[in-house]
């Protein structure tokens, strides 16, 4: 079966080792960096890169601990736009905890804490037809799926 692989590499050959278990697997895998992808975008002003790689699953996560609900809604709006259909869409947030009060005054390290209704909120904001959450059970992370 056919498997895509996109990721922002942070492990230096982490896209190396996945395309040589593919090979190892027998399972036919393309495999690029989404630096690399978005780069060529727009030195190429290409369109919509979501529509054009057809993603079963779209991952994201750490990213929206920056972004206001009101941001997030439009870019999970974007997102659920340009996704095919019966794709899910998977990010997570973090709740407000005690290593909050560390991050910020020690190391001034700030990010926005949701709780897991205000994502449902923002998944159903941004019109998707089904939002999903589980919270993993210390209570810091929740997941949101959404189709």
């Amino acid at each position: 079966f056919p498997v895509t692989i996109g990721s922002r590499e942070v492990l230096k050959n982490a896209l190396s080792i996945a395309e040589n278990l593919s090979i190892r697997d027998r399972v036919s895998v393309r495999v690029y960096d989404v630096r690399t992808l978005l780069d060529e975008a727009k030195l190429q002003r290409r369109g919509n890169i979501i529509s054009e790689l057809q993603p079963h699953i779209m991952e994201m996560a750490g990213l929206i601990d920056y972004f206001s609900n009101e941001d997030c809604v439009c870019i999970f709006s974007k997102i659920r736009g340009s996704l095919p259909q019966g794709s899910a869409f998977l990010t997570c947030t973090i709740h407000n905890n005690l290593e909050r009060w560390f991050l910020k005054w020690v190391i001034d390290w700030d990010m926005i804490y949701r709780s897991r209704d205000t994502l449902e909120k923002i998944g159903h904001a941004a019109e998707f037809a089904s939002v999903e959450t589980q919270t993993e059970p210390h209570g810091i992370h929740s997941l949101l799926m959404c189709r």
